[in-house]
Order: C-alpha cells, then sequence, then structure tokens
C-alpha cells in the first residue's frame, strides 16, 4: 500500500495529477505481472497456500540435497529472465531418478545488471541445503512446485548441529512425513 505522505509533492486530495495515475498504472501493473508470474507452477490454492501434503501430492519430484551452481539467463527474444538452479541431490523422497545431480528453474534472476524479481518465488544460495519440490512443465524441464514453498531451508541448530526445517521441526521428521505420504500414496 502507498502511503501518499511519502512521496514529495503528493497530493491532499486532488488526485488529478499526472504523477498519480503514473503510481496507479505502476502498481496495477505489478499486480497483474504477480498474477501471471507462477509458468504453470502456481503457488496458491483458490486464493490459500498450499498444503505440505497438497505439495507432496501434487510435485513429480521431491529431492533433498545442497545447491551446486545457479545460473541465470533471458528466454528467446530477451523477454523474460529464469534461473536455473543446480542442485547435488543426497536423497530423493519422490520420483527417484538415476542422476545425482537436479536441475529446477524458476522465473526471475539477473543477467547482464537487468534484474527480475517476482514475488512468491524461491531465492536460493550457493551451497545451501535445501528440499525442493519439482514439477514437470509441458515443455519438459523441471520447475520448482508452488513458489517459494516449494523450496525448504534446512539449517543446522547453533547448540546441537541437528539439522532443522524449522524451529519445531528437524529435517529427520519432514522427510520421514513425506516418505510415509508417498509410500501410502504412491510414488506417481
Amino acid at each position: 500500500m502507498f502511503h501518499f505522505k511519502h512521496f514529495r509533492g503528493a497530493p491532499t486530495g486532488n488526485f488529478s495529477r499526472p504523477w498519480f495515475f503514473t503510481v496507479s498504472l505502476i502498481s496495477l501493473t505489478i499486480v497483474v505481472s504477480s498474477v501471471g508470474l507462477a509458468q504453470g507452477a502456481p503457488a496458491r490454492v483458490k486464493g490459500r497456500p498450499f498444503t505440505a501434503l497438497e505439495l507432496t501430492d501434487q510435485a513429480d519430484v521431491i529431492l533433498h540435497g545442497k545447491v551446486a551452481s545457479m545460473r541465470a539467463a533471458w528466454s528467446e527474444g530477451k523477454k523474460k529472465i529464469s534461473t536455473y538452479v543446480t542442485v547435488s541431490v543426497e536423497e530423493y523422497l519422490k520420483g527417484r531418478l538415476p542422476e545425482k545431480s537436479f536441475t529446477v528453474t524458476h522465473p526471475g534472476g539477473e543477467v547482464d545488471g537487468v534484474g527480475e524479481l517476482y514475488t512468491h518465488m524461491p531465492r536460493f544460495k550457493a551451497e545451501e541445503e535445501v528440499i525442493v519440490f519439482a514439477k514437470k512443465d509441458a515443455k519438459g524441464n523441471y520447475r520448482v512446485f508452488g513458489g517459494d514453498q516449494g523450496k525448504v531451508s534446512v539449517m543446522s541448530e547453533k547448540e546441537t548441529g541437528k539439522k532443522m526445517v524449522s524451529r519445531a521441526v528437524s529435517l529427520d521428521e519432514f522427510t520421514a512425513s513425506l516418505k510415509t505420504f508417498v509410500n501410502e500414496h504412491g510414488d506417481k
């Protein structure tokens, strides 16, 4: 939400000035862009976030590993930027593949000093330990499924060194529940 008092020369009630329409058009562009950004991997279900079980059920591949490399590139015609994240796989939790590395794509990134940033998309860091939910798109590429929910960071507790996915849930508990769900509902 814009707070007009932060803009120099903002009107106190007269919204007929051209700058107001410029700000409105920029706001509308951001909202419209955000709605269509998922590129085949919706980040929400009917206006609400996915549950872990929905992510697990709908993802084609779920893996645990460490980010090995990241590369951003323009699409054909320089219309969009996508980032390609390669993960060294420690374990496939669903969709067991023979590859020890797995590349997943998500919209946005930076190329030649030009950056695209999308809301509700994951951000990866080099050497980061992650769990990734991925879905194959129509072109056969794997994309992060569920937007920013499709990437779970794994951290170590400072005191114990225990790997955690949140303050209350350990990596072992999380992966065990994912495996149980996959075993009960089938590994599509």
